[in-house]
C-alpha cells in the first residue's frame, strides 16, 4: 500500500512540475524522487535480510507511511498556492495505510504528519511569509488534527476486520487441508470447483487433476448409475419446490489413479443464495470400504445362518407378540404338508391339539413377558394339512432386544414315528432331546448375547445415575430424564457387530473406532423422539469428557450437559466395577479411583464428589 503511494506522489510531483504548479526548483524535485527511492530501496534491503522479522509489524507498513509523509512534506512547502489541493491529495495516500495500520500506528502517524505541516508552515513564514494564507493554513491544519485521527480509528477498525476474516480464512482452509473426508463443490452442470487435498489420500489424484476430471468418470458403472439417478430426483424435487431432505446420502464405488476402486459415503446437499435458491452443491465423501467389508462378513455369515434355517430338518418358528408367524422355514412343507407362505401371517396356535392348548398359551404368555425366562419345551400334536395329528417335540425361548422381549423362536421336531417305537427307542430319543436342546440353546446365545457383559450394565448404571443425582439436589423431574437415559444410554450399540462386542480380547482401533459410533448410533435413534428431557443429548454426550478429549465431538467443560456429566461418572463407576468380556472386574475401589484422579480433569467435580460421598459415606452399592 505504501509503495502505491509512492507511485501516487512521483506522479504528483512531476505533473505538477511540468504543469509550473509550483515553483520547486529541478534539483530540488530531482532530490525529492532520489530521496525516496533511497529510503524505499533500504526498507527493501531490510526486508530481504530478514531484519524486520525484529520488528512488530514485518511488512514496515508504518515506516514507509512515515518516509511518505515526510517527502510529501517537503514537497508541500514547494507547493505555494497549491499547498490545500496537495494536502487533500495527500489524504487521499492517507487511506492506502488502512488496510495495513493498526490504531495506534494510524494515531502516531497522524500526530507526525500534524507536526510536519506545521513545521511547513512555520518555516514559510520565517523564509516566504508571502506564501502564507494563514486562515487557510491553519484551517488545513485543523483538517489534518480532525481527519487524520478519524481515520486513524477507521483504519483501527478496518484492519481488524481484516485481520478477522484472513483468520478465519485460514481456519477454513486449514480444516479442509487436514480432514480425512474429501470436501467438493460443483456447479448446478456438476463440474468440480473445489476439492480438497485429501482427496490425494482417498483417490491418489492431486486435487488439480480432479477439478479437470467429469464427475461421473469417477465412478464404477453401477454407482455412476445410482448417483445420476438420485441427484436428478434431487435436482426435481428442488423444482417442484419439495425440499423436506437438506440432503442425500449415497454409497458409491470409486475409482483411483492406480485402478483399485474405494467404496464412499457421499452427503451432497446444495448451497443457497440469501433467496434460497440453490446455486451449488456441497459434497462430503468419507471412505468407508473397512466398514463395507464387515457389512459384507456380516451379511455372509447372515446367509450361512439363512441357509443353515432353511435347510433344518426342524420346523422353525418365529412369532410376534401377538402370536402371530413371522417367519417359518421350508420344513414345514415336509413335516406338515404346508407351504410356508401359507403359514406366514397365520396365527401360532390354529393347528394345535385342544388338549395342548393351555400348554402353549401359558408357556407363549411366559415367554414373552419374563426376558429372563428359561427355554420351555414340551410335547404337543399339530393337524398336518391332511387333518391328521402328529406328535411334535417343542422347544421355545425368547429374543431380548434392550432388555424388551421382541418375539419368541419356536423349534418343532417331528417325533411321531419315535413315539410309536418309545420304548425301544428312549435311549436315542433322550439323546436327541440332548442335541436338540443344545442346538437351540446355542442358537438362542447367537441370537440373545449381543453384548453378554451388558447383562445389567443400562440398569446399574442408571440407578448409579439417579443417586447421583439426588446427592446433587436435582428435582425429581430431573432425575427421572437421567434414569430413561440411563436405561438406554448405550442403545447405539444394537449397530455394533456381535462379534465386536463379545469380543474376549483387546478391540484393534478399528473395532475401538467402531464402538465408539454407538454415541452418534444412538443420539440418530432418539433425536427425533418427543421427549420432555434430552434423552438424545444425554447419550450422545455420554463419552465426552471435560478436557475435550471425550468422543464423538470433543466438547470441553459447560458444552457438555449436567446429565450427560452424571452419566459419564455413573457409566465409568459401573463399567470398571463390573467384569468386561476381555478382563475381571475392577474393583469399585479402582473405580473411585479413577473418577477421584481425574476430578476436574476429565470428569465433573461436582459430579465426582457426589458419587464418592455416596460409596464412601452412605455406602452405596451397585445393584
Amino acid at each position: 500500500m505504501a509503495f502505491a503511494s509512492y507511485i501516487i506522489w512521483f506522479s504528483i510531483a512531476i505533473l505538477s512540475f511540468l504543469l509550473g504548479l509550483t515553483p520547486v526548483p529541478l534539483f530540488v524535485l530531482a532530490g525529492f524522487i532520489s530521496g525516496i527511492i533511497v529510503c524505499n530501496i533500504s526498507i527493501y534491503a531490510i526486508i530481504r535480510t530478514g531484519f524486520n522479522k525484529r520488528f512488530k509489524d514485518p511488512s514496515l507498513t508504518l515506516l514507509q507511511m512515515i518516509v511518505a509523509t515526510f517527502w510529501s512534506m517537503v514537497f508541500l512547502y514547494y507547493s505555494d498556492s497549491s499547498r490545500s489541493t496537495v494536502l487533500l491529495l495527500y489524504l487521499v495516500v492517507f487511506v492506502f495505510g488502512l488496510f495495513r495500520l493498526k490504531v495506534r500506528e494510524f494515531l502516531f502517524l497522524s500526530l507526525f504528519a500534524v507536526v510536519n505541516y506545521a513545521a511547513v508552515i512555520f518555516l514559510l513564514y520565517l523564509n516566504h511569509p508571502q506564501a502564507i494564507d494563514i486562515k487557510t493554513d491553519v484551517l488545513n491544519i485543523v483538517i489534518l488534527a480532525t481527519v487524520l485521527p478519524w481515520f486513524s480509528l477507521v483504519g483501527g477498525y478496518i484492519t481488524k476486520l481484516r485481520t478477522k476474516v484472513s483468520h478465519a480464512l485460514s481456519t477454513i482452509e486449514q480444516m479442509t487441508d487436514n480432514i480425512q473426508d474429501v470436501i467438493f463443490v460443483l456447479d448446478m452442470n456438476l463440474n468440480y470447483i473445489y476439492v480438497s487435498p485429501s482427496v490425494k489420500i482417498l483417490r491418489g489424484y492431486e486435487p488439480e487433476e480432479v477439478l479437470k476430471q467429469a464427475l461421473f468418470d469417477a465412478l464404477t458403472p453401477s454407482s455412476a448409475d445410482l448417483a445420476m439417478t438420485t441427484l436428478s430426483e434431487f435436482m426435481e424435487l428442488e423444482k417442484a419446490g419439495l425440499k423436506d431432505s437438506t440432503f442425500q446420502t449415497l454409497q458409491l464405488e470409486i475409482r483411483r489413479k492406480d485402478g483399485t476402486t474405494v467404496w464412499t459415503e457421499t452427503k451432497v446437499s446444495f448451497i443457497r443464495d440469501k433467496n434460497q435458491r440453490p446455486v451449488r452443491i456441497l459434497g462430503v465423501m468419507r471412505d468407508i470400504t473397512e466398514r463395507k467389508k464387515i457389512e459384507q462378513k456380516l451379511f455372509d455369515e447372515e446367509q450361512r445362518f439363512r441357509a443353515f434355517v432353511d435347510n433344518s430338518s426342524d420346523i422353525i418358528v418365529l412369532l410376534n407378540l401377538e402370536g402371530v408367524i413371522t417367519y417359518i422355514n421350508p420344513a414345514v412343507e415336509r413335516v406338515l404338508g404346508f407351504k410356508p407362505q401359507e403359514r406366514i401371517g397365520a396365527k401360532g396356535f390354529e393347528l394345535v391339539h385342544p388338549d395342548d392348548m393351555k400348554f402353549l398359551a401359558d408357556s407363549f404368555n411366559a415367554l414373552t413377558r419374563d426376558t429372563n425366562s428359561p427355554v420351555i419345551k414340551g410335547e404337543m400334536h399339530l393337524r398336518n394339512k391332511d387333518g391328521n395329528w402328529l406328535a411334535l417335540e417343542a422347544v421355545g425361548s425368547n429374543l431380548v432386544k434392550n432388555n424388551v422381549v421382541e418375539s419368541v423362536i419356536v423349534n418343532y421336531r417331528d417325533i411321531t414315528e419315535r413315539k410309536r417305537a418309545e420304548e425301544k427307542l428312549q435311549q436315542t430319543l433322550d439323546s436327541l432331546k440332548k442335541a436338540v436342546g443344545t442346538t437351540i440353546q446355542v442358537l438362542v446365545s447367537a441370537l440373545e448375547s449381543r453384548d453378554p457383559y451388558t447383562a445389567g450394565h443400562q440398569a446399574r448404571s442408571a440407578n448409579l445415575a439417579c443417586a447421583i443425582a439426588a446427592e446433587l439436589g436435582l428435582a425429581q423431574d430431573k432425575i427421572e430424564g437421567i434414569r430413561l437415559a440411563g436405561a438406554i444410554h448405550d442403545i447405539g450399540k444394537l449397530s455394533i457387530p456381535s462379534e465386536i462386542l463379545a469380543k474376549p480380547t483387546k478391540l484393534t482401533n478399528l473395532e475401538f473406532s467402531l464402538i465408539k459410533e454407538h454415541s452418534i448410533c444412538g443420539y440418530e435413534m432418539l433425536k427425533h423422539v418427543e421427549s420432555p428431557w434430552p434423552l438424545a443429548e444425554i447419550v450422545y454426550q455420554h463419552h465426552e469428557r471435560m478436557n475435550g478429549t471425550g468422543y464423538p465431538r470433543n466438547l470441553k467443560e459447560n458444552e457438555i450437559i449436567l446429565e450427560a456429566s452424571i452419566m459419564a461418572v455413573a457409566d465409568v463407576v459401573e463399567a470398571m466395577a463390573s467384569h468386561r468380556p476381555y478382563r475381571a472386574s475392577l474393583g469399585t475401589e479402582a473405580a473411585l479411583e479413577e473418577i477421584e484422579k481425574n476430578r476436574g480433569i476429565l470428569y465433573n467435580p461436582a459430579v465426582v464428589d457426589a458419587c464418592l460421598r455416596l460409596f464412601r459415606e452412605k455406602n452405596y452399592q451397585l445393584s
